[in-house]
Order: structure tokens, then sequence, then C-alpha cells
């Protein structure tokens, strides 16, 4: 859990006012004055006109019957197809991964560029248990 999400529960109301203030009143007045061939996307998920219903923030964001949704799968058989949700659009997915070895390699020796992963890769791996995640998607008995 991301902590600043510890500070959101319990105060809710403070940050949905906060957040309609800033991004509705104040940014997406702006954009529509800016360009007016596009419609505005209050968030990503969003659930379009319903969002906007539920006053800017959605009670259940990724809700297939509207708008878009984020998956992803860190586990499980991620070549699955059935485990995809049926949205209506998906503008986020995917699984855990590291960057190209040409970008690690910007960072990291080619030494330490290895399998099984290495101290220096896994230092570099910022999602909470990624680089095991990672490993549990390169055994091909996961995959299927």
């Amino acid at each position: 859990m991301s902590p600043w999400y510890s500070q959101v529960r319990g105060n809710e109301a403070k940050y949905q006012k906060d957040y309609v203030e800033l991004y509705i009143n104040h940014i997406r007045k702006h954009l529509l004055q800016e360009d007016t061939t596009r419609p505005f996307a209050p968030s990503s998920p969003s659930n379009g006109l319903e969002t906007e219903k539920e006053n800017w923030t959605a009670k259940h964001p990724q809700d297939t019957r509207y708008g878009d949704v984020h998956y992803y799968n860190d586990g499980g058989k991620l070549w699955d197809w059935k485990t995809f949700p049926s949205a209506k659009f998906a503008s986020e997915y995917g699984f855990q991964s590291y960057p190209s070895l040409e970008t690690l390699s910007q960072v990291i020796k080619e030494s330490e560029l290895t399998y099984p992963i290495s101290k220096a890769i896994d230092h570099h791996q910022h999602h909470g248990g990624g680089g095991g995640s990672i490993e549990k998607q390169i055994c091909v008995s996961n995959i299927f």
C-alpha cells in the first residue's frame, strides 16, 4: 500500500473535495477552454458520464459497463484470456516487468544483468514483491 493512502482513509470527504476543486474546477476548466475538440476524462479509470453523476469520483471505478478499466495480472495464468475483464476499454493493462537490457545497461554493470535476478537489478525494483512476481512469470509452468 502506498504511504499516502493511509492518510486518505477516514478523510475521504476532504480528499474528494480537494480533488474536485483542483482537477474539475480548475484543470478541467482550463483544458476545455484550450481544447474544444476532445472530451475531458476526469480520471483513469473512469466510468465516463457515470463518474460525473457520482460527483466526479466513481463509487466503482473498475465497473466494466462504463468507461475504461485497468487490468494488471502479477500472478496466476498470465496468458489465459478468460481472466481478462470484458470492459468497454482497458486504458492500462499488463503485468510487472523490467525495462529492456539497453535501458538497464545505463544504470547497471553488464556483469549484473543476469538471471537469476542480481541484487543490483532487484535494488532498482520499486514494486513490492515485483522481483518475485517477475521470476514467477519467467517460469514456463506458470504461463499456461
